[in-house]
């Protein structure tokens, strides 16, 4: 049967690039900018916790939103969301400072909304012949746009003078996300039929590798939360260039497409749990890299072992929440439900992360502050491979969620 995809999968294809392209273009140095309007990690911290506890509370409403309007309608109060930010940014200049709770939220709201309603579209508009190949086409293009933005914003960055170059990058993005909007009018309304029921999901009796799923997303969360942009940060701060940071950047989404890629064709439901585990050891070798050598080569190895090693345990942590999910969901239409509450224990631990920093950054300095939880955090990915090996096999007679 020849793979097609209909008009709505389409439209939702270019929505979702030119997405990418817009996060691909400013995700990156958002945080960098408000570092050098504040210089202080702390008010960055809570910012970001404001963002994810934005995700949180927008993910839980995504469902009953796309039950009274249509998961389209979600989509474009996602973009929505992202177009108000932009815009505030621009307009606020650098009064944006003051405004970081507002901000957070924002960024929240649309992270929250878009992320649900892609999620659960791509059920909808694809089917069990072309889904393989939609997903394949939509990470392609976001490979593609991943390894592009970076580079363009560190140029146009670097090209102008003070913070006019990200000016001129928020507004370029600001643009993409007005055009992407304008479609999401165009694309089909698809309305959830089947009553909102959070309860039963959340409901642990029985499903016992469903709350292990549940518990492993809260220390991915932990892990990833405060790393996402002390990273970043850390990254400019060595480099004290947009454009090498964005050079950077551009190679080493490179390398982790490779990476991926050569995994994905790899991968088996034998092999994975060793995957898991040589990647969650090379996480912990690569951030020993970095607390011990705080310099350019340090950075530089550390960043090489991330992007080639951190899909060997991503791969296998998301093929195992998919198969839990599937092998749990009833009906199948629950589906986007299942997302929405893995989002709970996802940013619950994100903000337990960013918490742990401020508390740490009150009693050290920034440096010793982020080395320390640098080094705890990058254990989680090994923690969290020890509970599905071990305790899923206590449970299991021998057999283990790998």
């Amino acid at each position: 049967m020849k793979r097609t995809l209909s008009i709505d999968a389409n439209k939702l294809l270019i929505i979702q690039t030119l997405f990418f392209l817009s996060i691909g273009l400013s995700g990156l140095f958002v945080n960098v900018y408000l570092w050098k309007l504040t210089a202080n990690m702390t008010e960055i911290a809570w910012y970001n916790i404001w963002s994810y506890t934005a995700v949180l509370a927008v993910s839980l409403m995504s469902g009953w939103i796309a039950r009274k309007k249509s998961i389209t309608f979600c989509l474009r109060m996602g973009l929505l969301g992202f177009v108000i930010y932009y815009l505030s940014i621009l307009l606020l200049n650098e009064k944006a400072v003051h405004y970081l709770v507002f901000l957070g939220f924002l960024s929240g709201f649309g992270t929250g909304c878009f992320y649900y309603a892609q999620n659960t579209l791509v059920y909808y508009v694809t089917n069990q012949v072309n889904r393989g190949y939609y997903l394949g086409i939509s990470g392609a293009l976001a490979a593609f746009t991943g390894i592009v933005s970076p580079i363009v914003s560190g140029w146009i960055i670097s090209s102008n003078q003070a913070l006019t170059g990200y000016h001129f990058v928020f507004l370029l993005t600001f643009l993409l996300f007005v055009i992407a909007g304008a479609i999401s009018y165009r694309a089909k309304d698809f309305q959830l039929q089947r009553e909102y029921h959070l309860s039963s999901i959340l409901a642990f009796k029985d499903k016992h590798t469903w709350r292990m799923i549940l518990v492993g997303n809260f220390f991915i969360g932990f892990q990833d939360g405060a790393v996402a942009f002390i990273i970043n940060i850390l990254l400019y701060l060595v480099f004290q260039s947009e454009m090498s940071l964005g050079n950077f950047t551009t190679f080493i989404s490179l390398l982790t497409v490779l990476s991926s890629y050569g995994i994905g064709k790899y991968i088996t439901k034998a092999n994975q749990e060793l995957i898991f585990l040589a990647g969650a050891i090379f996480t912990i070798m690569a951030t020993g890299v970095l607390i011990t050598w705080t310099n350019y080569s340090g950075v530089i190895i550390y960043g090489l072992l991330i992007a080639i090693f951190k899909c060997w345990w991503n791969i296998p942590f998301m093929t195992i929440n998919y198969e839990v999910i599937e092998k749990t969901i009833h009906p199948p239409e629950q589906f986007g439900d299942y997302m929405i509450v893995r989002e709970i224990p996802l940013n619950l631990g994100r903000i337990a992360g960013i918490i742990l920093f401020i508390i740490m950054n009150q009693f050290f300095i920034n440096e010793e502050a982020i080395k320390i939880l640098l080094a705890f955090l990058s254990l989680m990915i090994l923690l969290v491979y020890g509970y599905f090996r071990f305790f899923s096999e206590r449970k299991h007679n021998g057999t283990s969620i790998f």
